[in-house]
């Protein structure tokens, strides 16, 4: 399981480097060295994770999970981990427990404290 979550963390770190060098290529002169460079990183990049999705050296179905990670949206994790980092250690250990709850496939209700008669929000 741990192999699987830093290969999972290494997945995510690549394509958030992906995603800014493609933005700072978007962003810049295009003659520039720097453009140039993250061009061949890009590539690379591409190369490596490619490389992870076609090795027989990992099982199908971890190929598989990689492959999901890969298209879902990169930057949700790093944005969790920030505002996850906000938390007082009382609301991080909730926390805790709900996402352990929802791995677990227990069905969950949230309420929100917004505004009196809104729907609530059930979590599967």
């Amino acid at each position: 399981m741990k192999g699987q979550v830093a290969l999972v963390n290494t997945i995510i770190q690549l394509k958030v480097a992906d995603y800014y060098m493609a933005s700072f290529i978007a962003d810049t002169r295009a003659q520039s060295l720097g453009v140039r460079m993250f061009k061949k990183y890009r590539e690379k990049i591409g190369w490596v994770l490619q490389d992870i999705l076609t090795t027989e050296a990992l099982p199908q179905v971890l190929r598989d999970e990689i492959r999901r990670e890969m298209n879902s949206d990169v930057l949700v994790m790093p944005a969790l981990l920030e505002k996850i980092s906000l938390l007082n250690d009382q609301s991080r250990v909730a926390l805790e427990g709900i996402v352990d709850s929802i791995l677990n496939g227990e069905k969950l209700t949230v309420e929100t404290n917004e505004a009196v008669g809104k729907e609530i929000q059930t979590v599967h």
